[in-house]
């Protein structure tokens, strides 16, 4: 019979003691090479937002150029269509102004001309107030 000498003690304690420490080792180097790609993970989310953010703040700032550049005509258009409305307004109101005249002068005329005798204005309206006058009113 073949005994195979079996390693002493110390020889079983030396294998394990190397076994325990080469999977130290690897697992030091995969949690080193987890914490590396978390690393680059967070780096590459920092590099993409920060892209994203240029990109959308660009996109925001010529959108915010544009709606100044519309804002900006729109009030050139109300302003231009208040004036135009102020001076169509203004030349209504003179022309109303100018007929309003003209037919007051020609009611005044047409008011003397049919005063009765050759009265003045005072006289016709003494007589229609039955011959009383404001003096004759005031000292009474």
């Amino acid at each position: 019979m073949s005994e195979t000498p079996q390693p002493d003690m110390r020889e079983q304690l030396n294998e394990m003691m190397i076994n325990v420490r080469n999977e130290a080792i690897v697992q030091a180097a995969n949690l080193f090479m987890l914490g590396q790609k978390a690393m680059h993970l967070g780096l590459g989310a920092v590099a993409l937002t920060k892209d994203e953010a240029v990109e959308l703040l660009t996109r925001m700032i010529e959108r915010g150029e544009i709606a100044e550049g519309d804002i900006q005509k729109n009030v050139n258009e109300l302003v231009e269509r208040i004036r135009a409305r102020g001076e169509a307004t203004d030349a209504e109101l003179q022309e109303f102004a100018q007929k309003a005249t003209v037919v007051l002068k020609e009611n005044v005329h047409t008011i003397l001309a049919n005063v009765p005798g050759g009265q003045t204005i005072e006289d016709a309206v003494r007589q229609a107030m039955g011959g009383k006058s404001d003096a004759t009113n005031q000292s009474s």
